[in-house]
């Protein structure tokens, strides 16, 4: 009687050992992908005729490299930026057309600056957010295979600043994460803002901000956003003066800070100051312990730096990402 009761009881324990074993193999290979929806992305779509052609006097980079995808910046008539975008090139029956991924604080006026500009040109700009989501993901093993997808997304493309970011993807905005995505993990969309600062890329207008950020100084550059020899497009005398002298003296760098500054919005914007007290630059976005300012180079990157306000100092180093030539 004891010998059967213990033949069982050990079968029982090789079994749950092994239903133990193929859970663990199963999360494992679940998380082996992140995603997250980006809730601060929207999308506008740019058909007609004339579509390439319009976005080629408008836009930093050239429509004709978009291929599938591309990083740019619509800049104002002084050459300071007003909005940085992402394009994906796409096809339907009617033929080319573009999603324009932005922040949503401005998807409304970007359709308005370019109906500004449309004139008499056959071009059909549509927000349609209502429609379609942004989400991203990336492999946490950089060797690992495409990601693959249950069911086919609208569009799915490797984030054209950044082989570090990710992959950029449209949904339908009625359906769930789930029904597209299989061996991944969900995670907080904490997590690509948190990725973005390690790299120092700023992204939306609280971070480039409008009417005031140079495009080099956002380092758009060193991000492929930008082509010298594509012609004329609205902005483009500073910007291209700017480079061919060959002097840009300030640009937007990763920070890590001494301490974490969860929450605090008070040193956004705040004055820099290096280990001789000078002026060396301003905050532009912070996440925990890191964060991305504008920063002049040459007074940056061999000192120790600090924010202050009337009750908080804070130390912080800056770096030069590696991904600058």
């Amino acid at each position: 009687m004891r010998l059967t009761s213990f033949r069982r009881i050990y079968k029982q324990n090789v079994r749950n050992a092994i239903l133990y074993q193929l859970y663990a193999n199963k999360s494992t290979l679940q998380a082996s992908t992140n995603c997250a929806l980006l809730p601060d992305r929207s999308l506008l779509r740019i058909s007609g005729l004339d579509a390439s052609s319009f976005l080629q006097g408008l836009i930093t980079n050239d429509i004709n490299d978009i291929e599938p995808a591309g990083y740019s910046m619509l800049l104002n008539s002084k050459g300071r930026v007003l909005y940085d975008v992402m394009l994906y090139k796409n096809t339907d029956e009617d033929g080319i057309f573009y999603f324009l991924e932005c922040d949503a604080r401005v998807n409304n006026a970007i359709e308005n600056h370019f109906k500004y500009y449309k004139l008499r040109s056959k071009v059909d700009i549509i927000n349609v957010d209502n429609r379609f989501a942004v989400c991203w993901a990336k492999c946490k093993d950089s060797k690992k295979e495409p990601i693959t997808f249950r069911n086919e997304p609208v569009l799915s493309v490797k984030d054209p600043r950044l082989q570090e970011l990710g992959e950029r993807i449209i949904i339908s905005r009625h359906k769930d994460l789930s029904e597209y995505f299989q061996d991944t993990a969900n995670v907080n969309y904490q997590e690509y803002v948190d990725n973005r600062m390690k790299l120092g890329i700023c992204e939306g207008t609280s971070e480039i901000i409008a009417g005031e950020s140079l495009p080099l100084e956002c380092n758009l550059d060193y991000l492929d956003g930008v082509k010298f020899d594509k012609g004329c497009y609205l902005g483009q005398e500073l910007t291209a003066r700017t480079y061919h002298t060959g002097v840009v003296r300030k640009r937007l760098m990763p920070i890590v800070m001494s301490k974490p500054a969860h929450g605090d919005t008070n040193f956004i914007g705040s004055v820099i100051l290096n280990n001789k007290n000078k002026n060396c630059g301003k905050i532009r976005a912070l996440s925990g312990k890191y964060g991305i300012a504008l920063l002049r180079i040459a007074d940056s990157l061999s000192s120790s730096l600090t924010i202050k306000d009337s009750n908080t100092e804070i130390s912080f180093t800056a770096s030069k990402p590696d991904w600058w030539p």
